[in-house]
């Protein structure tokens, strides 16, 4: 099922990043940061044209990532010292010094939506210090939040900016996603195959594979029922029986002489027909 629309802020994680001697970017293990209340991304980057033949005849366009702001509730000392380094002293205090650098980070959160809520990943963000406002108490009581300007940059190795799951993010990866940042893994490859095909106890001819195609059976019955189960748990299955739709799991009406019935499987944008003609005597 296709989502409609998204809503919400939550579960923001903060992962240090490790430039290794190569160049190759590492990370260390997220840090829950709680209170998350906003977040804002505005393109950055510019598009150029060309014109030839009194019209646009090529556009370039420059993706250098985001700019926008994260709003949080408060701030955690985790986060003040070692993202922004402030230093902690004997006396307990917590010391902003003009010499401290600004440590580079990936940010993990999840957006809720009407299907299921998508996990997301910005690789490289850097932060400017959040302003402060604090005012008096009056009848009602207002909440502080603090907003902190933010670059999101591609990678320098890879040249990824951010990532979010699918419907067809595999359980493990979703589940584990506030676990560790996870990098691009190759291409992905989608499986529009059946594992299962069967019409209750018909007998398919040839035996049912899943490179197989075309397959026959014979039936006196009026109905048999359609069992179609698809390698990939997200692909989409539609079956219909002389053009008209059947739903997997039912019963198949069958007309006098030959049915042709066909099951189609879509995944990742692509799609595999099987097709059964089924004969049935009167």
């Amino acid at each position: 099922m296709a989502k409609k629309v998204e809503f919400g802020l939550s579960n923001v994680y903060i992962a240090l990043i490790n430039e290794e001697a190569d160049g190759s970017i590492t990370y260390q293990t997220p840090h829950r940061l709680p209170g998350a209340v906003n977040l804002t991304l505005e393109p950055a980057g510019d598009s150029t044209s060309f014109y030839a033949d009194n019209m646009i005849y090529y556009t370039v366009s420059g993706n250098q990532g985001y700019t926008g702001s994260a709003e949080f509730a408060l701030l955690d000392e985790w986060f003040l010292r070692n993202v922004m380094h402030e230093e902690k002293d004997s006396n307990g205090l917590l010391i902003e010094n003009a010499d401290a650098t600004i440590a580079p980070f990936a940010m993990l959160y999840q957006v809720e939506n009407d299907v299921k809520a998508a996990r997301r990943v910005l690789y490289n963000v850097t932060c400017q210090r959040a302003g402060q406002t604090h005012a008096t108490k009056t009848e009602s009581v207002e909440v502080n939040t603090t907003t902190l300007n933010i670059t999101v940059a591609p990678l320098p190795d890879t040249r990824d900016i951010k990532a979010s799951t699918t419907e067809d993010t595999p359980a493990e990866v979703y589940n584990n996603w506030f676990n560790a940042v996870k990098l691009r893994e190759g291409a992905y490859a989608p499986d529009n195959t059946l594992s299962g095909l069967s019409l209750g106890s018909l007998t398919l001819e040839p035996t049912f594979a899943a490179e197989t195609l075309e397959y026959a059976a014979t039936t006196s019955n009026a109905t048999n029922t359609i069992a179609a189960t698809a390698k990939n748990p997200n692909a989409t299955v539609i079956i219909t029986n002389n053009g008209k739709t059947v739903t997997n799991g039912t019963a198949v009406t069958w007309e006098d002489g030959e049915n042709i019935l066909k099951v189609t499987v879509t995944d990742g944008g692509t799609s595999k027909e099987y097709t059964i003609t089924v004969t049935k005597s009167a």
